[in-house]
């Protein structure tokens, strides 16, 4: 009976270790669903972190170079400008000097032209009253005082028109100088003309290359709002996977509650119908044992039914055959002890088969729970209290 009541009080513990454990093992589920929820969200938020502060970096340093690029092409082409419009100013300057020194040469040659055609026709009427006054002199010897006069004034004038003419051809040679010199300003001119023209071309090109860098920056630009597209679109994308991952986990967490505590609800029922079994054996079992001794005892003491001394010999088995045939219900009365003992050992014979059942029935796979359910209509067998519930055979 101690053994029993200790069989049943270690099985009652199992118990208690089955709920225990699966109240645990859902705690812990929970936990790590938890856990595993709050490690992805952070993983999420830095990640976000991550890649904003990398798009932000990104934007920087692309505004920062183009804008560096940008200023540095206007300080060029500024530059050029400034480079340009003095070069205009003093070719403009140059052409106004080379303009007047061409007139003022010009001048100067119109007026030595003049010069020379006055000298030449001073020499020609010189030529002439020379001519006259040695035709005066061949005419006759002798010439009065005007005449004289006139000769002097003659050779006066041939002088005079000698130093005219040694001054114009010293002025011939400074129109040869002028004139070389105009060549040359005129070719200085022609290569700050072709310089002026290289200026422009390069500006040409300056002005092409700030409208590629434009270019370049807008498609930058543009790639760069391509850019912001993608990722806000995998964001978006990103934050809807997330969504629809702790939306599942969540769901799973509600699942796994609800099957935990229809669980528990099926272990509870489960337990009370236990004990209740529990209860109901024992007292059937202390009553079977109770007869068993006092049988043991009456045997002991040699005593008989007073059926039984009055003379029936008849076994169990006849007595038991005549009240079915008859349809009369036994006497127990008329029993002797040990068709009483048989009837107990038949007893527990009943009791250990019932067992044997239960275990093979404690042996199978548990029913599944449906999460959804509120109530538990299967109840599982009871593992551990129909193990080795029972007395042991009494041989």
């Amino acid at each position: 009976m101690h053994q029993q009541s200790y069989t049943i009080g270690a099985e009652n513990r199992d118990i208690l270790a089955q709920l225990e454990a699966v109240e645990h093992e859902n705690y812990e589920i929970t936990e790590y669903l938890r856990q595993e929820l709050e490690g992805r969200d952070e993983q999420i938020a830095e990640l976000r972190a991550r890649v904003e502060q990398r798009f932000a970096l990104k934007e920087e340093q692309l505004r920062q170079a183009n804008a560096a690029s940008t200023a540095g092409l206007h300080e060029e082409v500024a530059g050029l400008r400034g480079q340009l419009a003095v070069l205009t100013d003093a070719m403009a300057k140059r052409i106004a000097a080379d303009d007047e020194l061409v007139k003022l040469r010009t001048q100067a040659a119109e007026a030595d032209m003049r010069a020379l055609e006055a000298a030449k026709r001073a020499r020609a009427e010189a030529e002439q009253r020379a001519e006259e006054a040695r035709g005066w002199d061949t005419d006759g010897a002798g010439l009065d005082a005007r005449g004289r006069r006139l000769l002097q004034e003659n050779h006066s004038m041939v002088a005079e028109l000698q130093l005219h003419i040694s001054e114009a051809e010293a002025l011939q040679k400074d129109v040869n100088l002028l004139q070389a010199e105009t060549g040359q300003l005129r070719r200085d001119l022609e290569l700050k003309c072709e310089m002026e023209v290289q200026y422009a071309q390069r500006g040409v090109l300056q002005a092409k290359r700030l409208g590629d860098e434009r270019a370049r920056a807008a498609s930058l630009e543009a790639s760069l709002a391509r850019v912001l597209q993608d990722f806000q679109r995998e964001r978006d994308m990103q934050q809807a996977a997330h969504a629809g991952e702790r939306s599942a986990a969540q769901a799973d967490i509600v699942a796994l509650r609800r099957l935990s505590k229809a669980r528990g609800r099926a272990l509870h029922k489960v337990r009370s119908l236990a004990q209740d079994v529990l209860r109901g054996r024992s007292d059937i079992e202390v009553f079977l044992v109770t007869s068993l001794r006092m049988v043991r005892e009456q045997l002991k003491c040699g005593r008989q039914p007073l059926g039984l001394t009055n003379g029936g010999d008849a076994g169990l088995d006849s007595q038991l055959g005549e009240n079915f045939l008859t349809g009369k219900q036994p006497d127990i009365k008329d029993w002797s002890w040990e068709d009483r003992e048989k009837v107990l050992r038949m007893l527990f014979a009943k009791i250990n088969e019932r067992q044997a059942k239960e275990k093979k029935q404690a042996e199978l796979p548990p029913p599944s729970f449906d999460s959804d359910d509120d109530e538990v209509d299967n109840a599982a067998p009871l593992r551990g209290v129909a193990n080795h519930a029972g007395p042991a055979s009494l041989v």
